[in-house]
């Protein structure tokens, strides 16, 4: 599994910093730093090397085979450094990453097409906690030495960005932005009981599958559910919220049914619209 998310992270980050679209790059290496356990998620740590980055021609970010002191510290300070993929029950459910320029702020990538959203991010200094530690461990600079919470590195010194630190503000996020909440976007993590609260949700008035509140007053209007196949509004609106749930994955017509029972406060749909449930469900005019 771990070996699975870091190839998606990886395409994924290759997707965001190939250099042209003629000219694409298809290795970045990275490593997991650490894994943390949230009630009903994990947070996996990855963190992107400067070594076998901007030394690899095959790189995104290739500079040289042998970068000079001033290409390391400028690739050090600027380039993307620590990314997190936030999983549940062994599916990635989003992928974070810190961008610095050209200026700092969280990327959130949602699969599977990868949807991107920018969000603020308050971090504080000039260089993550785990690139200082690569830059002494690589000896690029024999001399560059860790203090406290700062870096001494090729005459400069650099305020540190500390792991802890990114992790608080990473989870404040999550929190912030509710991103383990069941989601419809990724129903195949749910569980059952899951599914149909959030489908409870999701129906009520301005919900995700709330096709009802826009035909109030108008429910026995004529619609048409195909060219050729006429009906009334609330027909097609049956229809419709009977496929919207097969597709999120709820398990049987008669879950369905019993699903919608529950959102109109126990009253069970007559005969008519438990047809257009059913019809909905299996996609019978899509056959």
């Amino acid at each position: 599994m771990k070996s699975i998310l870091t190839f998606v992270a990886t395409f994924v980050f290759l997707q965001c910093f190939s250099q042209s679209e003629s000219e694409q790059k298809y290795l970045v290496n990275s490593i997991m730093v650490s894994q943390d356990t949230l009630p009903n998620a994990s947070i996996a740590a990855h963190y992107y090397t400067l070594r076998n980055n901007i030394d690899n021609k095959a790189s995104s970010v290739y500079i040289s085979d042998k970068p000079t002191m001033e290409q390391i510290l400028d690739a050090a300070i600027n380039l993307p450094s620590d990314f997190f993929l936030i999983n549940k029950a062994g599916v990635m459910l989003y992928m974070l990453k810190i961008e610095n320029k050209p200026e700092r702020k969280f990327v959130l990538l949602t699969p599977p097409y990868m949807e991107k959203k920018e969000l603020k991010c308050a971090l504080k200094g000039e260089i993550s906690e785990n690139r200082a530690n690569e830059l002494i461990k690589e000896k690029y600079d024999p001399s560059a030495r860790i203090e406290g919470q700062t870096l001494y590195f090729a005459g400069k010194k650099l305020k540190m960005i500390t792991n802890q630190e990114t992790k608080t503000k990473v989870q404040e996020l999550i929190k912030s932005e509710k991103l383990i909440e069941p989601s419809l976007a990724n129903p195949q993590v749910l569980t059952a009981a899951e599914l149909r609260s959030l489908i409870l949700i999701q129906s009520q008035k301005g919900g995700k599958l709330d096709f009802f509140s826009q035909i109030k007053g108008k429910e026995y209007d004529k619609a048409q559910l195909k060219p050729g196949v006429n009906t009334t509004n609330i027909s097609k609106a049956l229809y419709t919220w009977g496929k919207a749930v097969s597709d999120l994955g709820v398990a049987s017509i008669d879950d369905a049914i019993s699903i919608f029972t529950e959102f109109k406060k126990g009253e069970e749909p007559n005969g008519r619209e438990q047809d257009y449930i059913r019809m909905g469900y299996t996609k019978i005019l899509e056959k």
